[in-house]
This record gives C-alpha cells, structure tokens and sequence, in this order.
C-alpha cells in the first residue's frame, strides 16, 4: 500500500510544538553493528597473534584482556538497554537466537559468552570466583577463569561475522523503507 492510500482522517495532525521536542534516534541496529565489528575485530587479533599457541606472563595477560574485550562486546548486543529516557528495554536480538545460531554448539558458546559476561566479567558473583571452602579454616582460593580456546574463538569469530550479517540485513530493509 502506499502511502498515499493509507487512511489518516482519524490522525489528529502533528503540531510545531511536537517537532521541536522530537528526537532523532539512532536505530539500535547500527550500535548492535558496531559491537560486533568491535568483538570481531578482537576475535581476529586474538587468532592472528597466536595467543592460544604461545605462553608467557605477558602474553597471557593480553590474551585474557582481549578475552574480556571480546566478550563484553559481543554480550552487549544481548543485555538490556536504556532507551532515550533511561527506560530498559529489552534488546531485539534475543529474538533471533535460533535464525543466526543454527549450529548447537554455537548456541552453547553463546549462553557461555553470555554467562561470562554476566557472572565474571561485568559483575564479580562470587560463586563464580571462589571455591566451596570453609574460609575460617582455609586461606581464600580464588578460582582462575580460563581464556577461551581457540577453536571457541574460531567458532566465536563465525558466530560475530553470523550476526554482522544478520544485522546489516535488516538495516538494509531500514533504510529501503
């Protein structure tokens, strides 16, 4: 239909003073867009570089601040975000789970990444971090939260370039409206 067939006679007009208080907003897609490039580009220099093949203090901690980076900025297209007036809303993506991730061991990295995220690298749950001691007894013991493999940062790499896709797609469809 276009738009000239579409019945407005029950649409009171627009006034002035709704214009001027009017905000453009940009459409989430583009900051989805931009999380993953960022994660993928992570993810790559992480493979390019060969963390997962080489092992020294230095490279280690590199390897694990990039993890954290991939991580988180693959996980924020997923988690609950404000809108214009602060108010949460939920992200859209969440819908699309089950299209982009058709491979099962894709969703299972997901729902790790997504766990990681929520559980160890945003938030410190201390679950997550200690072992099941009795502290008045024993020193603390701190668990080690391990770098993601390399083939999970493979497998990571064609689940981003996956929601990239995903993404553009419909940003595509955006802008032909």
């Amino acid at each position: 239909m276009a738009d000239e067939e579409i019945d407005t006679s029950d649409i009171p007009p627009l006034a002035d003073s709704f214009f001027e208080n009017a905000r453009w907003r940009l459409p989430r897609l583009y900051i989805y867009r931009r999380d993953f490039s960022e994660a993928r580009n992570f993810a790559a220099h992480i493979l390019a570089e060969g963390y997962h093949k080489k092992n020294s203090e230095k490279r280690n901690l590199v390897h694990r601040a990039l993890d954290t980076s991939v991580i988180m900025a693959y996980a924020r297209a997923f988690t609950q975000q404000r809108d214009l007036d602060e108010k949460r809303e939920p992200t859209t993506l969440a819908q699309a789970i089950a299209e982009v991730l058709t491979d099962p061991d894709a969703k299972r990295l997901h729902d790790i990444i997504l766990h990681l995220r929520d559980k160890v690298y945003a938030h410190s749950d201390s679950s997550k971090h200690e072992l099941p001691l009795d502290y008045h007894k024993y020193a603390p013991i701190m668990k080690v939260n391990q770098n993601l493999t390399e083939s999970d940062m493979v497998l990571l790499k064609t689940m981003i370039d996956n929601w990239i896709r995903y993404v553009d797609d419909k940003i595509s469809i955006l802008k032909n409206r």
